[in-house]
């Protein structure tokens, strides 16, 4: 690679230090540095940002506007109800692989998350950020949430559609749940400049797929990400749409009524996606 990277790569897996070296490089010369990120652990070269003849998703950087929430409501992905249903009644969640089954075999259809037919269920990305034995809690308000329920109710995680950009030859499995989920984050907490988010972008888990029914004001299927935060991890939230930023003992038992109807459905299940050694 010109130089570009050491001629022999140490780590178990060497894309993972190959990318934690892009990653370095990044935070340490930020909009100098000769790499960009495109999506969570996907890198570009700066000097062709403009190079009309290249794609236009090689040469967008990770936060440009294009990534935003507001321009995701069209072509969203979403699957027919009946394929999360058994005897007319809902699976209470789905694992990845039953979710990667669906992807592979072309259950995915796309609609516009405003006129979504009653038969098919938008999916989201939902990240959950953890920190030892905590979780950390938000809120948005009205400047980025309009529907009743949700706005100034407390969050687990940080939800994003997900739309059919998201779907690449390295995301078929989970169509971009995780990478997408990653990249709402360093949006909504600004981390794309961060030493933390090399470590995020290494750690992140899809847990399981759930079901957020029957109708609420949006139903959905919400893909659960799991992300670590390093031990001294703490979120900055500059952002208007990110607010009362909270760790919480995820050993607690959280009265309902705080919470948006999407973390009540997903409190149900928090014991077992954060898994029994933080509890």
């Amino acid at each position: 690679m010109s130089g570009e990277v050491p001629h022999h790569l140490y780590g178990a897996t060497q894309h993972k230090t190959l990318g934690a070296r892009l990653s370095e490089d990044i935070l340490k010369f930020r909009k100098r540095s000769r790499f960009f990120r495109t999506r969570p652990g996907r890198f570009f070269l700066r000097e062709f940002i403009t190079d009309r003849s290249l794609p236009i998703e090689f040469r967008t950087p990770i936060v440009a506007a294009r990534r935003r929430r507001q321009l995701r409501r069209k072509n969203v992905a979403a699957i027919d109800r009946r394929l999360v249903s058994f005897n007319n009644r809902y699976w209470h969640s789905l694992p990845p692989d039953a979710f990667a089954e669906i992807v592979r075999a072309g259950g995915v259809k796309y609609v516009s998350l405003d006129s979504c037919p009653a038969d098919l269920i938008p999916i989201h990305s939902y990240v959950i950020i953890r920190r030892e034995d905590k979780i950390l809690l938000h809120t948005k308000g009205s400047y980025a949430e309009s529907r009743r329920g949700y706005v100034s109710k407390e969050m687990l995680g940080f939800p994003v559609a997900i739309c059919h950009d998201d779907l690449t030859l390295f995301d078929v499995d989970d169509h971009g749940i995780v990478a997408a989920g990653l990249t709402a984050v360093a949006n909504d907490l600004d981390l794309e400049f961060s030493a933390e988010f090399p470590s995020f972008e290494l750690g992140a888990e899809f847990r399981r797929l759930i079901p957020i029914l029957p109708d609420t004001e949006e139903s959905a299927l919400v893909g659960v990400v799991t992300l670590e935060a390093p031990p001294d991890f703490e979120p900055t939230g500059r952002r208007l749409a990110v607010g009362n930023l909270e760790w919480r003992p995820a050993s607690e038992r959280w009265p309902k009524s705080g919470f948006d109807p999407w973390s009540k459905a997903i409190l149900d299940e928090l014991p077992s996606i954060v898994e029994p050694r933080l509890l």
